[in-house]
């Protein structure tokens, strides 16, 4: 055998290895449906069955979400969620796209993903709330009171007079999310809520 045909089984036999290796990694793990993250299959903690098929999970949180409406996940397989702003975005073709600890994330623009990559921590250690559209406020998903479907995109209110204010008009508010991005801005800013303005039926606070 000559010296070019040794170098060349080398080669192959490298790459068929690395092929191995990526193939056994990926059979020890399972992508969350909710969220996307990966989640190793041996000890996980959070799992769901349905229809004949284990879906592991990240947290409880996406668990029970999933539980809520499986096949609503199962159809938007093909999309993601922005980590930043909560939009949902395709997968194929996606644009603007960030590796981060063996997974990849998905953003509507430049300016999502430009601020997750500033501190992805920041945004995946707050995967359980989200950020509601109209005032800003932060708001715990795991048993929230006010919600609002649109788009195949759940958004969160704190207060039922935010999502009636939503409801009436999406478009607004998905824009005033979306606006900032394309300069690379922050999304909508975060309040203290509607509820401390007296906005929701309570009487605004005192002032001394």
């Amino acid at each position: 055998m000559t010296r070019e045909k040794r170098i060349l089984v080398l080669l192959l036999a490298g790459f068929a290895t690395l092929a191995w290796l990526g193939l056994a990694q990926n059979a020890d793990t399972a992508k969350d449906p909710v969220c996307g993250m990966s989640v190793k299959k041996d000890g996980a903690k959070f799992t769901y069955d349905y229809k004949g098929t284990t879906y592991y999970f990240c947290s409880d949180g996406c668990k029970t979400e999933f539980a809520k409406n499986p096949d609503k996940y199962l159809q938007a397989a093909d999309t993601a969620k922005d980590p930043v702003c909560g939009m949902s975005v395709k997968k194929d073709g996606a644009k603007f796209t960030y590796d981060y600890k063996g997974t990849t994330y998905y953003f509507c623009s430049e300016g999502c993903k430009t601020e997750f990559a500033k501190n992805p921590d920041k945004y995946l250690q707050v995967a359980d709330t989200a950020k509601d559209p109209v005032c800003g406020m932060s708001v715990k998903k795991d048993g929230a009171k006010f919600t609002y479907d649109y788009k195949g995109t759940t958004y969160y209110f704190c207060c039922e007079n935010c999502k009636t204010k939503f409801a009436k008009e999406p478009e607004k508010y998905v824009q005033k999310m979306n606006e900032p991005a394309a300069t690379g801005g922050p999304m909508v800013k975060e309040g203290d809520g509607c509820c401390t303005k007296g906005c929701c039926g309570k009487p605004d606070p005192i002032k001394k």
